[in-house]
């Protein structure tokens, strides 16, 4: 697998990390195969996208895909993209606990 075969998912999943772009050819895709999280926002995921020599930051709102299955909540991805599924505000967080206890032990 190159990096020209691999999407990047980062946030509040279960697995970070690269996925085979041949497995997750779309956000939801992605989604399922990262490990699902209750915690996640579906109104503010974000997609980073080079395009040639300039980066493309894509909000998505995977909630309308759901919701009324728009399919725009549920992009096709590219190689190379990669995805930041953020976590719902006031939901629990484990690292948001240890890094606070890091930061007032002086760990950070």
């Amino acid at each position: 697998m190159t990096a020209k075969d691999v999407v990047y998912v980062l946030g509040a999943v279960g697995f970070q990390g690269p996925l085979p772009l041949s497995e997750t050819p779309d956000l939801v895709s992605a989604f399922i195969r990262s490990g699902p999280s209750q915690s996640v926002d579906f109104k503010n995921v974000e997609i980073v996208r080079r395009n040639g020599l300039q980066v493309v930051r894509m909000r998505i709102r995977m909630n309308e895909y759901f919701n009324r299955g728009d399919l725009v909540g549920n992009p096709v991805l590219q190689s190379g993209d990669t995805i930041h599924f953020q976590q719902e505000k006031g939901s629990f967080s484990p690292l948001r606990v240890v890094g606070a206890l890091a930061s007032i032990v002086g760990l950070t």
